[in-house]
């Protein structure tokens, strides 16, 4: 090859990536939306998963937006680690679309004819419209085409120029491994298997390398392109580790089998698909061997997401669950990951104070707050524990706080913009609820041991009050439409105001014939007082997160 087709092939490759990189982004601002409410839909079952995933790939052309899609949902607890994987195992799938259109398509045709009107209304339109069009998107989508075309061609045209003065019997002196190897080393030097399997495509049809070589640089390929994604996540969370782990550990089993059966997967795509056409009997080998792993995952899929989840333990320095593993300038994932994680406060704000007054939470009617949380009674009598209790919520409420701010600070929207000021009250709300709580806690130990009958007495009705706020606290958090909803809220308002008024009358009326002291006095109407206000503050810390504008103007 002279020094001028050298150029032209590298001139190619590099056409073709940043092809890509166009039609990447354009896809991402057309679709990203439409394509993150399929997955957070039809993604409940493994199946449905991997279909998703497939799908999703197949649109984007790029299983790194979708893995980073993904890795935002199992980060704010709508996807577990099970689904998750479905999807992963999908977008490899996904993948070899690309490499169908090129081979049916980008090899029959003149594509001379087609990537410059392309390359050339692209450019205008991106020229002409303002970042806010959504012209923009549609003009960056068809230059990206046209990069990507005109890659191809060039890529094609060089290697054709290149076969015609080179014997192709040196390569049949290289294994099948070797080029297995060329193509994992390659992949994970230009970080795209697409523009791998291109250029496979493109030697193939020069008849530089046979099936066989091709077949296996594109299961080197499919290896290669893990690599970006592991180094990224070396120092990531632990769910990041978890996701790049399982798309290696995948690819990684998947490819060795394929290299392993190669003769036999070859026969399949010769003798059963009858595929006569090199280009399309490659490409039909690329999805087969695909398919084949994920069929033979799908029944381990359950024990390899609990085997990854013991690989790569959480961080127990953060008391988050779900913000951990968002970045802040996916703002749609991370308001998602904000509304589960202050969903996580209010749950520890209401074991807290159910076990302050020894209430075991599995009384307390099951909500998505009540029901999963293990009972933790025994802080009112283990002052460490209780107190190590309080400063998770704390910290817990300090994180969601940075982390709001951190997402206020990239382009949001105004209705997200007014959607987290509610959250930053709920979380301050709620914390403020756990904080009168923890100060009446001696107050409550007071009254629970005295020897006073009528003191006894009203301590039992305090707690069972408290039982009966929190049940249906609770409650408010289960599905209702918003008649209901808004009905239970003033409901619950109205029995924790007319409970204060009616305990405060029985104290100061049985003050003096049931011998009470000062210190009785005080500790009774500071403990009701106490928990009155912690009630409230409940109360608007629930008003801010369950009424959304329609109810509160109804509130």
């Amino acid at each position: 090859m002279d020094q001028f087709e050298l150029l032209e092939f590298i001139s190619g490759i590099g056409i073709f990536l940043f092809g890509i990189d166009q039609l990447e982004k354009a896809l991402k601002a057309l679709s990203s939306r439409s394509l993150k409410v399929m997955l957070r839909k039809h993604t409940t079952h493994p199946l449905k998963s991997i279909l998703g995933g497939t799908v999703a790939t197949a649109i984007l052309q790029s299983s790194s937006v979708v893995g980073l899609m993904t890795l935002a949902f199992v980060g704010a607890g709508i996807l577990d680690m099970r689904n998750a994987l479905g999807i992963i195992l999908g977008s490899n799938l996904g993948t070899t679309f690309t490499g169908w259109i090129v081979a049916t398509l980008g090899f029959k045709l003149s594509l001379s004819a087609f990537y410059l009107p392309m390359l050339g209304i692209g450019c205008l339109g991106l020229v002409t419209f303002g970042d806010g069009q959504k012209l923009r998107h549609y003009s960056r989508l068809l230059m990206g085409l046209g990069l990507l075309l005109m890659g191809l061609v060039l890529m094609k045209e060089s290697i054709e120029a290149f076969s015609k003065s080179f014997d192709v019997s040196v390569f049949q002196e290289y294994g099948i491994f070797v080029f297995f190897l060329v193509g994992v080393v390659f992949t994970a030097i230009i970080q795209s298997s697409s523009a791998t399997m291109m250029i496979t495509l493109s030697a193939l049809n020069a008849q530089i390398i046979g099936l066989d070589s091709a077949a296996a640089l594109v299961i080197g390929a499919d290896l290669g392109t893990t690599g970006t994604v592991m180094l990224g996540a070396l120092k990531g969370t632990p769910i990041k580790r978890q996701v790049a782990a399982a798309h290696f550990l995948f690819n990684l089993i998947t490819d060795l089998l394929a290299l392993l059966c190669l003769p036999l997967l070859l026969m399949i795509i010769n003798d059963v698909y009858q595929v006569e056409d090199p280009l399309l009997g490659l490409v039909a080998f690329h999805s087969t061997f695909n398919a084949i792993g994920i069929c033979l995952f799908i029944p381990f899929l359950g024990k390899f997401a609990s085997m990854l989840e013991s690989m790569f333990k959480e961080d127990t320095s953060v008391v988050n669950c779900h913000i951990k593993a968002i970045p802040e300038a996916e703002v749609d994932e991370a308001m998602i990951a904000l509304e589960a994680e202050t969903v996580h406060l209010f749950s520890r704000v209401f074991v807290l104070n159910l076990d302050c007054f020894a209430i075991d939470s599995r009384k307390i009617k099951p909500s998505r707050l009540i029901g999963s949380q293990p009972a933790k009674a025994g802080y009112l009598n283990d002052s460490d524990q209780y107190d190590d209790g309080y400063e998770d919520i704390k910290q817990l409420e300090s994180e969601i706080v940075e982390f709001a701010y951190r997402v206020q600070t990239g382009p949001i929207h105004e209705s997200q913009l007014a959607r987290i000021e509610k959250l930053l009250e709920t979380v301050r709300n709620a914390a403020y609820a756990a904080k009168e709580i923890k100060d009446i806690r001696h107050d409550i130990s007071y009254l629970k041991q005295s020897d006073n009958l009528f003191i006894f007495n009203t301590y039992k009705q305090i707690l069972t009050q408290f039982e009966d706020f929190y049940s249906g606290a609770s409650d408010l958090f289960n599905h209702h439409n918003a008649e209901v909803l808004l009905e239970n809220y003033e409901a619950l308002k109205r029995q924790a105001d007319d409970h204060k008024k009616v305990i405060t009358q029985e104290i100061y009326k049985n003050s003096q014939s049931h011998k009470l002291t000062e210190l009785d006095l005080s500790t009774m109407l500071n403990t009701l007082g106490e928990v009155s206000l912690s009630q409230t503050l409940l109360l608007r810390a629930m008003h801010s997160f369950l009424f959304k504008e329609e109810l509160a103007t109804l509130a």
